[in-house]
Order: structure tokens, then C-alpha cells, then sequence
């Protein structure tokens, strides 16, 4: 099994702040600002995890999947957005269901994880970690189950500001 996650996002400040966080961890990164150019190199590629921006010009991370799936490559995906407004969820499909299958792949267990999270789609998730961060915006359902919250809110780097008191 490998360590490495191929990072496809157009936008330049998500791509190189998750590519630090997730080197931090001991992953391999490498990132792609245009799904066209993923898309042309993934058959040459070894097999790794994939995390993919839902809202993406010309071609979304949804489609970007499907022509993978097109192409017999079935790696282990994470759809992202930075856009609270979209709704992903699928019945038995959810951000918990995906960090569990995420986490099979990496040898980590989900009481080893933390999320942050600041809606109801994130409840799920924030439940299954040993770390539930609500974000200081989260909806009061969301701050009702975490174990923690932010200081600020997602626009103000809250994730970022909780993580770095975290780990100092």
C-alpha cells in the first residue's frame, strides 16, 4: 500500500495548504491544478488516494471520477468543496463512511482522527472521530455534538488557528 495522494484542485491556496498537512502526516503529494492535465497522466500513474475539488472549470471532480472509473482506475476518492452550499450526500454515503474507508487505507482508525465541521452534513463524521471540532459558524446541532470548537470561523483560517494550538 502506498502513501500517496494526488491533490486536483484549480485553486492554488488549497492545493499548497493540503499539501502541507497532509506531508506533515508522512504523505506523498502530488498536486494537479487542472483536472485535463490528472486526467492525461493518471493511467501512467502508481495507485494512490485521490482528492478531488468538486467545482473545477471545464471538467468537476464528479466528472474527473467518473472518466477515471472510464479508464478501470478505482482508487480510493475524496470529493472537496469550499462552497457550502452544495449537497453531496447520498443514501449510506457520508463524510464518516468516507474517512473510515479513507482510514482503512492508511492504517489509521478514526479514534486516531479529528475533523472540523460546521454543518449538518458533517454530524456523521464528527461523531465517528476522536476529535469533533465544530467551526465557530457550525449550526447548533453541530456545536451540540463536537467535543470542541474553533475560536473563529472557517473564512478567518479557524481550522488552521485550532490546529496550530494543538499541536504546541
Amino acid at each position: 500500500m502506498t502513501n500517496l495522494v494526488y491533490l486536483v484542485d484549480d485553486d492554488e491556496a488549497v492545493r499548497n495548504a493540503l499539501s502541507l498537512l497532509l506531508e506533515t502526516v508522512g504523505l506523498t503529494v502530488r498536486s494537479y491544478a487542472s483536472p485535463e492535465t490528472f486526467l492525461h497522466q493518471a493511467g501512467t500513474l502508481l495507485p494512490g488516494c485521490l482528492i478531488l475539488d468538486i467545482r473545477m472549470p471545464a471538467i468537476s471532480g464528479l466528472k474527473l471520477h467518473e472518466k477515471l472509473a472510464e479508464q478501470s482506475i478505482s482508487w480510493p476518492t475524496v470529493i472537496i468543496s469550499g462552497h457550502g452550499d452544495i449537497d453531496l450526500i447520498h443514501p449510506g454515503i457520508h463524510k464518516a463512511a468516507a474517512l473510515a474507508s479513507l482510514g482503512n487505507w492508511l492504517h489509521v482508525d478514526l479514534e486516531e482522527m479529528a475533523a472540523f465541521g460546521d454543518g449538518g452534513n458533517d454530524i456523521e463524521m464528527l461523531k465517528a472521530v476522536c476529535l469533533g471540532v465544530a467551526m465557530q459558524n457550525a449550526t447548533s446541532a453541530v456545536k451540540a455534538i463536537a467535543n470542541d470548537e474553533t475560536d473563529v470561523d472557517n473564512e478567518n483560517q479557524g481550522v488552521l488557528n485550532y490546529l496550530a494550538q494543538l499541536l504546541h
